[in-house]
């Protein structure tokens, strides 16, 4: 019973490189995709982030949470809004990273924010010196 609790437990951080997301109000946006690069699978967390500067978001993994974190300059709200639905606010996103997800690269590019995870190769053999 507890090889089948290995094997479940194996399936799902193999497939999902995170656990849980923190994410109150449901900002930002956020689409997850798996690419193959070479010979290995590559996990791409994409933030919609219009009107962000690259210079006040920050991308910050400590030990296996991934956290991101954006600043944004409120305008004076002089107008009055008909409709108003792009985000004007701070944030904080925080992931739980699974033990074989490391990130690889962070770039911000037209408003999106893309983060690849890449898993570590934990499943070759390596015969180790005994000292």
């Amino acid at each position: 019973m507890n090889n089948l609790f290995q094997t479940f437990d194996s399936i799902f951080s193999d497939s999902f490189p995170f656990g849980f997301v923190e994410n109150r109000g449901g900002f930002p946006k956020v689409n997850v995709l798996t690419s193959e690069e070479g010979d290995e699978s590559v996990q791409i967390i994409e933030m919609a982030l219009a009107g962000y500067k690259k210079e006040n978001l920050t991308v910050e993994q400590y030990g296996f949470y991934l956290t991101v974190k954006g600043k944004r300059n409120i305008v004076s709200e002089k107008n009055k809004f008909s409709v108003k639905e792009i985000s004007n606010r701070d944030f904080v996103y925080t992931i739980s990273l699974n033990t074989n997800s490391e990130v690889k690269e962070v770039s911000f590019v037209d408003g999106i924010l893309s983060i690849k995870l890449k898993s570590k190769n934990n499943k070759t053999k390596n015969l180790l010196e005994i000292k």
